[in-house]
């Protein structure tokens, strides 16, 4: 740390600060999950910090001594080529590791971890982390479900929804059935509690916030479960705090 403190002193002529980007570096480390790679610490002929920044400003944060590969002598130049290729994400490392509907597994993840965080958005390497240890029958029922739904809600509200709802429900064998009503709507009583939430999801315009809504979507539909499994209609589906989701009670 008192190192990477040291090196800082020389970061002026980088690209805008990210603290969010960071401080999730920050967690990594502090967890011990982070890892040596390539992807150096670069000093110019010009003694000044060319890439990095955030590695060290991380390093700060968490005081955690990690290993980095360092590069000295660089020419300022490479600095106007630097990160202009497409980045792998966390979609792209599942796709590597094999997994099926990676696109929607790494989205899937990336809510749920940030729920579990706090709110702050989490890692590619820490989705990816995230994503393998949730992998299972449950989550493959999830992401099915979620795609079913996609008429309704989008994949990542539906996958996180059934997801959520499956793992704490105790009466798992009616959500098929409660399913089933969320995505085709038929055959609805005026008063069923499936009905109103289909109302409410057409007519909910909630935050711009790609996160907020499937929170707020996400929390509709397991209020909605919480009336339907007890036989009773919701008194609201409005939901307001974007860091937790309520609990699933029936």
């Amino acid at each position: 740390p008192a190192l990477a403190e040291a090196m800082w002193k020389f970061n002026d002529t980088n690209r805008p600060f990210s603290k969010g980007t960071a401080v999730g570096y920050s967690e990594t480390m502090t967890a011990g999950l982070w890892k040596l790679t390539p992807d150096s610490v670069d000093f110019g002929t010009n003694n000044k910090l060319l890439n990095g920044q955030h590695r060290l400003f991380a390093i700060i944060l968490s005081d955690v001594t990690v290993r980095a590969t360092l590069w000295f002598g660089c020419d300022p130049g490479e600095f106007n080529v630097r990160d202009r290729g497409k980045k792998r994400g966390s979609a792209d490392d599942l796709a590597i590791m094999g997994y099926n509907n990676h696109t929607a597994r790494a989205s899937v993840a990336a809510v749920l971890l940030r729920l579990r965080i706090g709110y702050r958005k989490a890692t590619p390497y820490a989705i990816t982390e995230f994503a393998s240890a949730v992998a299972g029958e449950a989550m493959d029922a999830a992401i099915h479900a979620g795609k079913r739904a996609q008429k309704t809600v989008t994949t990542t509200t539906g996958s996180v929804a059934y997801y959520t709802i499956s793992i704490a429900s105790k009466r798992p064998d009616l959500l098929p059935e409660f399913w089933h009503a969320l995505c085709s709507g038929e055959n609805l009583p005026p008063r069923s509690p499936v009905l109103k939430l289909r109302d409410w999801l057409r007519g909910n315009i909630s935050s711009k916030n790609s996160h907020d809504r499937n929170v707020k979507d996400v929390a509709a539909i397991i209020i909605a479960w919480n009336a339907w499994a007890r036989g009773k209609g919701p008194a609201s589906f409005t939901w307001t705090d974007s860091a937790k989701l309520p609990l699933v009670t029936a």
